[in-house]
């Protein structure tokens, strides 16, 4: 009765941090990044009676990610590959053998870096009495990146295939009236 009761509560945090210690349990949270920069800026015409740009860039390093094995009890991809489990608590994966061997602990996996550049240009008309129109075009990534931004982490045979891309290059046109 005792030993039913160690290995369920054993099965309950297999492969979680475990109940002997929590190794692999600290490491870098899923999808953080290291480190991002952002630029951004806005520069008047005046040449072009007052047509203004302006420009976003934003650059990160890849996203942490691991690879998540299934725990039976919870019926989903929590575990972390690199921690003891217990017997039944992973359920393996036809071609892909995931033990504790493999070393892959919480967020040990980067993907790529991954940028992209906004511009805007747009004017504004006075059309006296105090009111303005102001007319817009935003274009969105354009140099069009498609750099992968979240990967399969699931213990599953299309491991580490991508799921989620950057947008494409896409644009908005803006119109607005102030009074």
């Amino acid at each position: 009765d005792q030993y039913d009761r160690d290995l369920y509560i054993q099965t309950f945090f297999a492969g979680l941090g475990g109940t002997d210690g929590s190794d692999d349990w600290y490491g870098f949270l899923p999808y953080s990044i290291d480190d991002q920069f952002k630029l951004h800026g806005r520069y008047t015409i005046e040449k072009w009676n007052d047509v203004y740009v302006t420009g976003f860039f934003n650059w990160a390093s890849g996203y942490h990610y691991n690879r998540r094995g299934f725990q039976n009890l919870y019926g989903d991809y929590l575990t972390f590959s690199n921690n003891p489990w217990f017997d039944g608590a992973v359920t393996p994966v036809d071609g892909q053998d995931f033990t504790e061997e493999d070393g892959l602990a919480r967020g040990i996996i980067s993907g790529s870096s991954f940028w992209s550049l906004d511009l805007t240009i747009g004017k504004v008309f006075s059309l006296g009495k105090g009111m303005d129109l102001e007319l817009r075009g935003a274009f969105f990534n354009v140099l069009n990146d498609q750099t992968p931004l979240t990967r399969q982490d699931k213990a599953v045979a299309s491991f580490d295939t991508p799921l989620a891309r950057q947008f494409p290059r896409s644009g908005t046109v803006f119109v607005r009236l102030s009074f």
